[in-house]
């Protein structure tokens, strides 16, 4: 069995994915409960997009043929094979429609300006795919070819009224260059012209066609001649149809009113209405009553008004109102309350006025009834990754130097983040990768700032001496997901470092009563000051009071020996028992690069 998960839409997957299912997520046919599962998975895309071919769909169309998915089709140019250039809009080379991200191919009409059985060549120049990848070749040219007429003009099939203000013409065929300028209407009731032409999404031989005013009774529509061109170059012929527009003497009413969620995850009562409308000029307001049921008790609804205005159209529709519930229910929302509402419209005057009115200007009636359940409104989700806040300073500008990756001394990195962080995922120490070191720990800072602009940070702890040369070093980060789960695309970047192996003592020889001569694996920096700090003598694995006490010289610069100066003269006695030198936690010697002394006992010879 298999299961296929598709991205939303033009979206596309790109970066890190954690795949989880629980137990009885998907069942098999049978019903028996899928097994749970969880991954994590890598999506990446380094392969550029190209022209894989053309497809010739008719005399005057060419489909152009990508490799992948286009996310922006750059800029086109069309020429002749004399180089003149063909412009790519009008008669000349156009889309047969508009682009749509994601799309795999695109359609060109070769019009009236490009000449039968002529060539175009048509120039794609920064084309991209979904991972930003350049067309390559970029720039690629193609040749659209433009075949011969084919004899056959196209002629219109039928014209059928729809509405008062529209009909729709069908042609024998694909045409292109049909304007509003080429209809003359006469009707038998009423003056009209036309005001938009559209076509149809499934019948492409088909357009509807709007007017600027309703017309009834018999009406003559004229196509003038030549008025639109087939595939293949040839034109129409004049054509004068006589069709009928009936009168509407049907005004517009509820056909349903129900509660449907937003893509905010808001909760909306959606009015549909028996044909086209538009909400009636002078409605104020929306007076709403009825009753109200919760916990098992009704009670009446006093009336209130609700300001018209959240009464909407839905997008794409020109039959459906929304008003949010939230805004319906002012001041009588209850989670899990049943409502049983009269809503009417009302005008400036408290006058009863209708809600909405169609085309011909009939009204719909003042009022409808909605009984529903409300629940509650939800919140939408975060599509947010998580993503490095590169603003290092927080100034609102981001400068070539800065990448997001801070370093402090040689063993502690800040990494900085946009947005609060899943915390599991934001210390696992398996996402942070230092070229050359180790990461050994990872500490998660609280969040700062408030929506929508929180930040936060991470601290980075390096193992002590796993990191052995200064230089620039690539830092990698990838799995740390967003408070909302949504894990971070893997973001690289290069950062110095300086090294962090600490020196130690490789001897500690007594060179006098008083003197003790230390090296080291490596150059110290210099030290202006003598300090007493820095080591203590041990005498038979004790401190001895009278005897404990060490100076340390003054440091040349990438000195590799120092002569210490006991506090006392040792005895043969306090030789025999033994001599160690302890490094203190309170030592500053360090190296070149600013590493401490490693700390510890030495024994000292002699």
């Amino acid at each position: 069995m298999e299961l296929t998960i598709k991205a939303s839409g033009a979206e596309k997957f790109s970066g890190r994915y954690d795949i989880k299912l629980a137990k009885g997520d998907v069942k098999t046919a049978a019903g028996q409960d899928i097994a749970a599962y969880s991954e994590t998975i890598k999506i990446e895309d380094t392969v550029a997009p190209s022209i894989v071919g053309t497809e010739q769909l008719t005399a005057s169309t060419v489909k152009v043929k990508f490799s992948e998915p286009i996310a922006d089709l750059g800029a086109v140019t069309f020429k002749t094979a004399s180089g003149a250039t063909v412009s790519g809009t009008g008669n000349g080379v156009t889309l047969s429609s508009a682009f749509v991200a994601g799309s795999k191919e695109v359609v060109y009409v070769l019009g009236s300006d490009v000449a039968a059985n002529s060539v175009v060549t048509a120039t794609f120049v920064g084309a991209k795919d979904y991972a930003g990848l350049l067309l390559s070749p970029n720039p690629t040219s193609v040749s659209l070819t433009k075949g011969a007429a084919d004899g056959t003009k196209p002629t219109v099939s039928e014209i059928t009224p729809v509405s008062p203000v529209k009909f729709a013409v069908k042609f024998s065929e694909l045409v292109s260059d049909l304007a509003a300028a080429d209809f003359t209407i006469t009707a038998q009731t009423g003056s009209a012209t036309v005001s938009n032409i559209e076509q149809d999404e499934t019948d492409k031989t088909k357009y509807y066609v709007t007017l600027s005013a309703p017309i009834q009774g018999l009406t003559t529509i004229a196509l003038a001649n030549q008025a639109v061109t087939d595939m293949t170059g040839e034109r129409s012929e004049a054509v004068s149809r006589i069709v009928t527009f009936a009168q509407d003497t049907v005004a517009p009413k509820v056909d349903s009113a129900v509660v449907v969620r937003g893509t905010d995850n808001k909760e909306y009562l959606e009015v549909t209405f028996s044909e086209e409308v538009t909400k009636k000029s002078g409605l104020d307001n929306l007076a709403v009553s009825g009753s109200k049921t919760a916990d098992f008790v009704t009670s009446t609804l006093t009336g209130y008004n609700v300001a018209a205005s959240n009464l909407v159209p839905v997008s794409g529709s020109k039959t459906k109102f929304r008003i949010e519930l939230a805004q319906l229910l002012t001041g009588v929302d209850t989670e899990n309350a049943s409502y049983n509402l009269t809503i009417t419209g009302k005008d400036a005057t408290t006058t009863n006025i209708a809600l909405v009115e169609d085309v011909v200007n009939l009204d719909s009636s003042a009022s409808f009834q909605a009984q529903f359940t409300r629940s509650k409104d939800g919140t939408v989700a975060s599509t947010n990754k998580a993503t490095i806040n590169k603003d290092e300073d927080n100034d609102g500008t981001v400068t070539t130097s800065e990448n997001g990756i801070v370093v402090s001394g040689n063993n502690t990195v800040t990494v900085m983040f946009n947005g609060e962080l899943d915390g599991a995922s934001a210390v696992n120490v398996n996402n942070y990768k230092i070229d050359g070191a180790i990461v050994e720990k990872v500490v998660l800072n609280p969040a700062t700032g408030t929506a929508p602009n929180v930040k936060q940070t991470v601290t980075l702890t390096l193992k002590d001496g796993s990191n052995s040369y200064t230089g620039a070093r690539y830092v990698t980060v990838s799995g740390v997901k967003a408070k909302n789960g949504l894990a971070m695309d893997e973001y690289k970047t290069t950062e110095s470092f300086n090294e962090n192996v600490r020196p130690v003592i490789t001897s500690a020889k007594l060179v006098g009563l008083d003197k003790v001569v230390v090296t080291f694996s490596e150059g110290l920096a210099a030290a202006g000051a003598t300090s007493t700090d820095d080591f203590e003598l041990l005498i038979g694995g004790q401190k001895v009071s009278s005897n404990d006490l060490v100076t340390t010289p003054v440091v040349s610069a990438d000195a590799k020996s120092l002569e210490l100066t006991l506090e006392g003269n040792v005895t043969a006695a306090n030789v025999q028992s033994g001599l160690t030198l302890k490094v203190l936690d309170t030592i500053d010697l360090e190296d070149l690069a600013g590493n401490f002394v490693s700390g510890g006992q030495v024994t000292i010879t002699n």
